[in-house]
């Protein structure tokens, strides 16, 4: 099964007001009155298949976001070190992500085994002191569930999961100060 469908995400009232929040004079928040709406598309496929008679299954779903004008919060930092953030529209942001499970049954030990992946990528991008700094994060996740059942009365489950995710931030600046 395929899918299409997409989405608009309005600015917030906040968002647009061209307001200056100087509530706390060290982290300023500014509204931006040419924000655009955040136009997301996505695309999903989907396939399931299950066999009665053998109790074994197979789930898989792959899917990919791309959002123009995404709505992000940049920042920048001056030199008394007073942050002021805004919000932006950015371009270029997606995601893709599939999951695979499988499960079966072993009728002559009572027992069902289902094993199950994810692999992610997310594009996004962050704006600190007038740059665009792209951000990248993978996914990677598995899955393993034992359930034993002998009688109708008792039943006991194992499961593990593990997970990793790395993020990449690319900075075009050299110059950097830590404090």
């Amino acid at each position: 099964m395929a899918d299409y469908e997409t989405t608009v995400q309005e600015p917030s009232i906040l968002q647009l007001q061209p307001l200056i929040d100087n509530r706390d004079p060290l982290n300023i928040y500014v509204g931006n009155p040419d924000l655009r709406p955040a136009y997301r598309h996505r695309v999903s496929f989907r396939y399931n298949q299950f066999n009665m008679a053998t109790a074994f299954g197979f789930f898989a779903n792959i899917s990919a976001d791309y959002t123009t004008n995404a709505i992000t919060n940049a920042q920048s930092v001056d030199e008394f070190l007073i942050r002021t953030t805004m919000p932006v529209n950015v371009q270029n942001n997606y995601s893709i992500r599939g999951n695979f499970n499988t499960n079966y049954q072993l009728a002559k030990i009572k027992s069902r085994f289902m094993l199950g992946t994810t692999l992610a990528r997310t594009h996004s991008k962050n704006v600190l002191n007038g740059q665009e700094q792209p951000i990248t994060n993978h996914i990677l996740s598995g899955n393993f569930r034992y359930n034993f059942r002998p009688t109708d009365n008792f039943e006991t489950n194992l499961s593990a999961t593990v997970n990793q995710q790395l993020t990449a931030y690319a900075f075009s600046t050299t110059e950097q100060a830590f404090l």
